[in-house]
């Protein structure tokens, strides 16, 4: 079970499904959170008229690494970007920079591996 609760109301959570979605959200949320160093100097940023909403740039998720490289030298890892684009790197050797494709970009890429385009 599942309690929540806001400055107006409470409830909780009974369900399975329920609860899983609410863990899911909540580690989606925790995962593209800003630093406090980064919420400051968003606010800051809208505050002081540079900005009339309040965007995330440059915030990207955990990296995450294929299942079909564990264990092996064959390391990619990715995460997405705040604008829905991905970076890409080599996660043996995560400090020789990485890839940044915009999210068209990727969503054509993707297209085409799960259209053969790239089998060898």
């Amino acid at each position: 079970m599942v309690h929540l609760e806001s400055r107006i109301s409470g409830f909780f959570l009974h369900e399975p499904g329920e609860i899983e979605v609410y863990e899911s959200a909540v580690d989606k949320v925790h995962r593209t959170a800003m630093s406090v160093e980064e919420s400051v100097a968003l606010i800051a940023h809208v505050v002081n008229g540079k900005e009339t909403t309040l965007r995330m740039p440059g915030v990207a998720g955990e990296w995450r690494k294929s299942s079909f490289s564990a264990n092996t030298d064959n390391c990619v890892e990715f995460r997405r970007t705040a604008d829905g684009g991905v970076q890409v790197r080599n996660s043996n050797r995560p400090d020789d920079g990485t890839i940044t494709y915009t999210a068209s970009e990727w969503k054509a890429f993707i297209a085409g591996v799960k259209d053969g385009e790239f089998d060898l």
